[in-house]
């Protein structure tokens, strides 16, 4: 075996510089690999986004929602309470509780013959810490989660929230939520907003499998229908292959460029340099340029996804685009180590 006079201590600061240097033929590289790194990352959380903004969207429409009513209006029909409250431990649901009959009332801020639902709170989080929600329908123009006093016609005064937009199928959001009785164990009206980012269907099989019912079966519904899966299309998307396609870029750009730096190459084997040390220097260019590749991606993703429903994502897409530019690029551009010293000089 051929031995020469580098020392991987060597080899790393003459990578390093063949890399940093801007002079460097590698230098162009190092600049395309930040910008793909960080242009990558930039599309998965674009994409991300675009499918929140959807699932908002479907959401309001009551995609992710399940209404579990009798399945007539004399149907003797009933669902514990804590079975449908208790539905919200479970990682697919978001909310869940009782609706109770909604009755009407009059209120000196807004008006006669307000429907006042009662409802649990764990379907409607805010009466944990207010008397009742104002439901958006009936104040349109409030901010969100604001505070007010409303004064019944009895002289009652009630610490309200405004509530923001609910989904289609909660009646809450053209009510005035009040807190469900605490003595009642049982109702006929169930309702269960689902993760949106999880297979509605099993989903649904999950909550129906966990009710305690008395009497006939309820009836699961949901104000909208879905023909297109967007989870599963976002899942499904080409684009997911963006960091491998990338990996397969920068492999033909360093077999390109060992071509261009044939001279250079050839200067290493004739002054000595082992084919295992050039390998060993290319590879550790590559690692170089993979690192930016993933510190850029990295950084965009800290950057842009911080409100994303799992940063992470990004980042691992980084990752891997990384790995696969250094298996990809490292062996196109090892390949120059195969030819000899005389047919590299011979190049131009």
């Amino acid at each position: 075996m051929q031995h020469d006079r580098w020392s991987l201590t060597m080899l790393v600061r003459e990578a390093v510089k063949n890399v940093l240097s801007p002079a460097a033929r590698m230098f162009p590289v190092l600049a395309v690999a930040v910008l793909l790194g960080a242009g990558q990352t930039a599309l998965v959380v674009h994409q991300a986004d675009a499918l929140g903004s959807t699932l908002d969207d479907l959401g309001l429409a009551g995609r992710n929602v399940v209404v579990l009513t009798p399945p007539a209006s004399d149907a003797v029909s009933t669902v514990s309470r804590t079975s449908c409250d208790g539905l919200t431990r479970y990682d697919q649901v978001q909310a869940a509780g009782l609706v109770g009959r909604a009755e009407r009332t009059d209120l000196v801020e807004l008006g006669s013959f307000v429907p006042l639902q009662p409802v649990s709170d764990t379907l409607l989080p805010l009466l944990t810490t207010h008397d009742a929600v104002v439901g958006a329908a009936l104040w349109p123009d409030a901010d969100a989660d604001e505070s007010i006093v409303l004064v019944t016609a009895s002289g009652q005064v009630l610490q309200a929230a405004l509530g923001p937009p609910v989904p289609a199928g909660i009646s809450t959001g053209a009510a005035l939520g009040v807190p469900l009785d605490p003595t009642t164990t049982t109702g006929d009206h169930c309702v269960v907003v689902l993760d949106p980012y999880l297979p509605v269907q099993e989903s649904r099989q999950v909550v129906l499998s966990e009710l305690q019912l008395v009497g006939e079966p309820l009836v699961a519904t949901s104000p909208y229908s879905e023909t297109v899966d967007v989870v599963a299309r976002h899942l499904a998307r080409t684009e997911r292959f963006l960091p491998g396609a990338v990996a397969v870029l920068a492999g033909f750009t360093a077999l390109a460029l060992s071509r261009l730096r044939s001279s250079e190459l050839a200067a290493y084997r004739l002054s000595g340099t082992s084919r295992r040390s050039l390998a060993t220097m290319l590879l550790l260019e590559q690692m170089i340029v993979a690192g930016f590749f993933v510190t850029s991606g990295t950084t965009a993703a800290l950057v842009l996804g911080t409100h994303l429903r799992d940063p992470a994502v990004p980042v691992l897409w980084a990752v891997v685009g990384g790995l696969a530019w250094v298996v990809c690029a490292g062996t196109a551009a090892s390949a120059a180590v195969l030819r000899r010293a005389s047919d590299l000089a011979k190049d131009r």
